[in-house]
C-alpha cells in the first residue's frame, strides 16, 4: 500500500492507493492536533485512534486496553506528531519522545525563565499535557514567542518598505517571520546545546558570536527567500534572495551574539570578583584548596542564606577524604565533588550525607559554586530517598545526574546526557523518579529557582 500525505485546511488529505481502488481519506483531530479518525469522502469511519494523557496508544472503543497496532494506515497520532511504533516512541522532530516514561531522550537546549517545572529539561510540557503541546519537540513557549516577535518585526518591516498591498501579503509577511524565527531559534538552542559551557571570556564570546551566527544565517535566509516568494519574485531570484539574508543575518548575528556572550560572561565574572574580595580571597586567582575556603565559600554563597538544605549533611570537607571518596576520584578523574549517601543495616538511605571536594573544584569561583550546588542537589535527593526509606536500584545514579545537573545546566554549568539508565529506573519507579530528578521540588529549597547572575550582590534562589 502507498500512501501520500498533504496538507488541507482540516489537516491531511491521504490518498490511499493500492491495486485495487485509489481513494481519498480524511484527518480528524482534536484540540491538541492529535489524529482521533480518518474517514472517507462520504463521512464514514475508516479508522479511529486514542492516546492516553502522555501519548501512549490506546484502544479507541476501550481506553482500558492498547492499541493493538493492527491497520493504522499512517503513522501519525499523539499532537500530529510521527509514530514510530515499532520501538513505542514518537517523533516530534528536534527531539525524540517516549511517552511511557513521559520523557524526551535529550534534553531541551532552552528554559523557560523562571519556571522551575521547565528545569526539568527532559520533561514534556512541564508535565502538564492537557494544557500544552509540544509541536517541535523544543521548548514550545520559547519556540512561540520566537514566531509572534519574528512575525511582528517582519510585517512591520514589509509595511514600511511599502510591500503590504492586501490581505495575502499581511499574512505572508507575518508567515515568514514567524517561521523565520522558529527556525532561528531553534538553531540558536541547537548550537548552544552542541557547544557547552564557555568557560573563560573568550570562549564566551567565541560561543555566543557562533550562536548568533546560526540563529541569524538561519533565520536570515528563510526570511530573505520568504519575503521574495511572497512579493512575487521567481525561485531563482528568492533563493539568491535567501543567500543574502542568511549572509547578512549570521554576520549580525554573530557580532550581536559575540557581543551579549562577552557581557553576560563579564557580569557573571563581576559578581565573582566582588564575592572574591568581600571573602578575603585574590580575586580571579585559583582558590587555594583546603577546608577553611572551602567553608568560607559555603557559608557565603550557600549556607548563609539556606542552612536547612546542611541538616542532613555528616561531613563537608576537601581535607579529610575517606578511602570510598579516593576510589571515587580515582575512578573518575575529572570530578570534583563526590556525594556519599549513608545506608542502615537493611540497604535503605537513611537520608544522611557526606559530601567531599576533590582538587579540580577549587579551579575557581565559578567551577567551586557550580560543584557545590551540584553536591547539595544530591544531598537532597538522598534525603527524599532516605524519607521514604529507598534502597539502590539499577538506573539510580543516572537519575540522580540528570537532577543534579539539570540544576547545574540552570545556572549555565554543564550539562549532562543520559546513558539511558534513567529510563529503565522510570519504568519501575516513576513517582521516585520524578522526585530525584526534578520535575517537583521536594527540598525546602524555593521552587521559584532563578539564575544568581541577575545582580552582582550575589544569588537570589537556590533549588532545583
Amino acid at each position: 500500500m502507498r500512501k501520500l500525505q498533504c496538507f488541507s485546511l482540516g489537516g491531511y488529505l491521504i490518498q490511499n492507493s493500492n491495486s485495487a481502488t485509489d481513494s481519498l481519506l480524511y484527518t480528524n483531530s482534536d484540540a491538541q492536533g492529535s489524529l482521533i479518525a480518518l474517514t472517507d469522502a462520504n463521512g464514514g469511519i475508516v479508522r479511529k485512534y486514542a492516546y492516553d494523557p502522555w501519548g501512549v496508544r490506546r484502544n479507541a472503543s476501550n481506553w482500558n486496553t492498547k492499541d493493538n497496532g493492527d491497520h493504522l494506515i499512517v503513522n501519525r497520532g499523539y499532537t500530529g506528531h510521527e509514530h514510530l511504533d515499532a520501538f513505542g516512541i514518537i517523533n516530534m522532530n528536534g527531539r525524540v519522545y517516549d511517552p511511557l516514561t513521559a520523557m524526551f531522550f535529550s534534553p531541551d537546549p532552552a528554559l523557560i525563565g523562571s519556571n522551575w517545572l521547565s528545569y526539568n529539561r527532559y520533561g514534556y510540557c512541564m508535565g502538564n499535557p492537557f494544557k500544552y503541546t509540544d509541536p517541535s519537540g523544543n521548548n514550545p513557549f520559547l519556540l512561540g514567542l520566537a514566531a509572534v516577535i519574528g512575525g511582528v518585526v517582519n510585517l512591520g518591516i514589509q509595511m514600511i518598505s511599502g510591500n503590504i498591498h492586501n490581505v495575502g501579503q499581511f499574512f505572508g509577511a507575518f508567515g515568514v517571520g514567524a517561521l523565520a524565527g522558529i527556525t532561528g531559534s531553534w538553531i540558536g538552542g541547537l548550537t548552544s546545546t552542541a557547544l557547552g559551557t564557555a568557560t573563560t571570556l573568550g570562549s564566551a564570546i567565541g560561543n555566543g558570536a557562533l550562536i548568533g551566527a546560526g540563529a541569524g544565517t538561519a533565520g536570515g535566509f528563510i526570511g530573505g527567500a520568504g519575503n521574495a516568494w511572497v512579493n512575487g519574485a521567481g525561485f531563482g531570484d528568492g533563493l539568491m534572495a535567501g543567500f543574502v539574508g542568511g549572509l547578512t543575518g549570521g554576520i549580525t548575528g554573530g557580532i550581536l551574539g559575540g557581543i551579549g556572550g562577552g557581557i553576560s560572561y563579564s557580569k557573571e565574572e563581576a559578581a565573582f570578583r566582588v564575592a572574591e574580595k568581600n571573602m578575603g580571597l585574590k580575586p580571579g586567582a585559583p582558590i587555594q584548596a583546603n577546608d577553611d575556603n572551602l567553608n568560607r565559600f559555603t557559608d557565603y554563597w550557600y549556607k548563609s542564606q539556606y542552612p536547612d538544605a546542611f541538616k542532613t549533611v555528616d561531613v563537608w570537607t576537601h581535607d579529610h577524604p575517606t578511602q570510598e571518596a579516593l576510589d571515587a576520584f580515582a575512578t573518575k578523574t575529572d570530578a570534583a565533588g563526590y556525594t556519599s549517601a549513608a545506608k542502615g543495616a537493611n540497604g535503605n538511605y537513611t537520608g544522611r550525607s557526606s559530601v567531599f571536594f576533590s582538587d579540580k573544584a577549587f579551579l575557581s569561583s565559578r567551577q567551586l559554586y557550580y560543584t557545590i550546588g551540584h553536591e547539595l542537589t544530591h544531598v537532597g535527593q538522598f534525603a527524599y530517598l532516605g524519607s521514604i526509606g529507598f534502597s539502590y536500584q539499577k538506573g539510580l545514579a543516572d537519575a540522580l545526574e540528570i537532577g543534579a545537573y539539570g540544576w547545574e545546566s540552570s545556572v549555565g554549568g554543564s550539562s549532562y546526557t543520559s546513558n539511558g539508565g534513567a529510563a529503565r529506573f522510570m519504568l519501575n519507579y516513576p513517582y521516585v523518579a520524578e522526585k530525584i530528578m526534578g520535575t517537583y521540588n521536594y527540598t525546602n529549597f524555593h521552587p521559584d529557582f532563578c539564575p544568581i547572575f541577575e545582580t552582582l550582590s550575589g544569588p537570589k534562589k537556590f533549588g532545583w
